[in-house]
């Protein structure tokens, strides 16, 4: 079982102890110790100065959380010590290049794929903010280990959100309105915030949110009440309505087992967004490589087949709504095509891809024609760009950038993003061709 291992390496005797002061690198913030409730702290008996905290670490191929044994820990905390006595043995500045083959020869028995961030520069030493690496050997663990608290604050891109019922019975708002609505009045908001101390469990968030959303009579819709959530947020990426909608959604659906079809018209807000699911055709290869990831893609998808595809992967919309709503277009990151589907509930103003964005062309970002385009299409241009080239490598465990995050509709998952008050959902490249 291969683990998937995201952490921070803390040095002690790079720590700034002045008040208020964090060390450029070594030394962790309480902030940044918010993003995660399943943090683990690993040590070494033979490098007492080096810690590694584990935000996350799970299993490569459920995504379910996991622990590290010594070994696995151990050679994090090896990696980094190999790093600190390459940087506290050679005049600085640091030639970067040298640097990264110099650890990755001392280790070469044990780890591959050895990658650096940045070098932090500082008055005693120069670290990269982040190294990753895969363990060899018969299971390859992948680590992503930070050691700058601004690059990690930043850069950081898994989240949890905890829940905290406006009734303590979700499925009560499946029953009577009326009963519910008198449940509600006997729980007050002094009773949710008192809830959400419990919730926490020792364990500061990094954000608080509430919403409020109507609680539909779905026997007569034009009665409805607001009801608040609370949402304890873990980790900067999870600072997303978007995101609590969907914990929110989830929640309701796992505690009470009713299906997302029995709460739209109870909650109908939680399922209204404005998003744009996408399929790029990552099975459609115009030149095959030895590697697939090094292969370019066909520019051209049959109009028929697009929209059977489209039907068949976006089950969660309506099969006629699908058929009216399919655009088709191409994209400068290796030619690849990209079925697009507008989506269910968008707003007024970005019902249709291709009326939104009607000044795109596609060429290359160094063309003297990209300038034609408008600022907001250009700066639209790139963030696709972005998103496709990371569904194209990312899995359901490695690590994503922030803004980013893993969402699984159906039985597809996706990389979402959002831009301009639109979500963008960009089907992994994994995952599709898991199904076709």
């Amino acid at each position: 079982m291969a683990k998937n291992i995201l952490g921070f390496m803390s040095i002690s005797n790079l720590i700034d102890n002045t008040p208020g002061v964090i060390a450029k690198v070594g030394e962790l913030s309480t902030w940044s110790r918010t993003y995660s409730k399943t943090k683990g702290e690993y040590f070494s008996a033979t490098r007492p100065d080096f810690t590694l905290v584990s935000f996350s670490s799970t299993n490569d191929t459920t995504g379910a959380d996991v622990t590290l044994t010594t070994a696995e820990s151990s050679l994090a905390i090896e990696v980094f010590y190999q790093c600190y006595r390459y940087a506290t043995t050679h005049p600085l500045p640091l030639d970067p290049e040298d640097f990264r083959n110099s650890v990755q020869a001392e280790m070469f028995e044990q780890i591959q794929e050895l990658s650096f961030g940045e070098l932090q520069v500082t008055s005693s030493v120069q670290l990269p903010a982040w190294v990753s690496f895969t363990a060899k050997g018969a299971v390859a663990n992948t680590y992503h280990v930070w050691t700058a608290d601004e690059y990690f604050k930043a850069e950081y891109p898994d989240y949890d959100i905890t829940i905290v019922n406006p009734l303590p019975d979700l499925a009560d708002f499946a029953g009577n309105w009326q009963q519910a609505v008198n449940k509600l009045a006997d729980w007050p908001f002094n009773k949710l915030l008192a809830q959400a101390q419990v919730e926490k469990q020792g364990n500061p968030e990094t954000y608080t949110l509430s919403f409020q959303y109507d609680f539909v009579n779905r026997v007569n819709p034009t009665q409805k009440i607001p009801v608040t959530w609370i949402a304890l947020v873990y980790g900067e990426s999870g600072n997303s309505e978007d995101a609590v909608k969907d914990a929110i959604i989830d929640k309701l659906v796992t505690e009470t087992g009713y299906p997302e079809t029995a709460w739209e018209p109870i909650f109908p807000e939680l399922f209204k967004r404005t998003e744009f699911v996408m399929y790029p055709r990552w099975d459609r290869l115009s030149i095959p490589n030895v590697s697939n990831l090094t292969a370019l893609y066909s520019p051209f998808t049959p109009a028929r087949e697009a929209i059977t595809k489209a039907v068949e992967w976006t089950s969660f919309y309506p099969q006629v709504f699908i058929e009216q709503n399919v655009n088709i277009f191409p994209v400068t990151y290796k030619s690849v095509s990209v079925v697009a589907v507008n989506g269910y509930n968008n707003m007024d103003d970005q019902k249709n891809l291709a009326d939104l964005w009607k000044d795109y062309i596609c060429v290359d970002t160094s063309s003297p024609d990209f300038e034609r385009m408008q600022p907001l299409t250009k700066e639209w241009v790139h963030f696709m760009i972005r998103l496709v080239s990371e569904a194209e490598t990312a899995n359901y465990t490695s690590a994503i950038s922030q803004g980013f995050r893993r969402v699984k509709r159906g039985n597809l998952t996706y990389l979402s993003g959002n831009f301009n008050k639109a979500n963008y959902l960009v089907v992994l490249r994994k995952s599709l061709l898991e199904v076709v």
